[in-house]
């Protein structure tokens, strides 16, 4: 999957900027975390990951 900026390697996307929304990011963090966890992630820069690696970490990704 080829996530661009939304989930990265040990983080998310931004949220601070002034399209970035927190309700939007729990929401779609929300829809994809059911999706199958061996999908490979590939984001928009860094070293790609898997979901089974990020899900378990999302809520704290929203936290930081």
């Amino acid at each position: 999957m080829f996530t661009g900026d939304f989930i990265f390697y040990g983080t998310i996307g931004r949220m601070d900027l002034p399209s970035g929304s927190k309700r939007d990011m729990e929401h779609s963090l929300e829809k994809i975390k059911d999706y199958p966890l061996d999908i490979k992630i590939y984001p928009g820069h860094g070293a790609p990951s898997t979901l089974q690696r990020e899900v378990p970490h999302f809520y704290e990704y929203l936290q930081e």
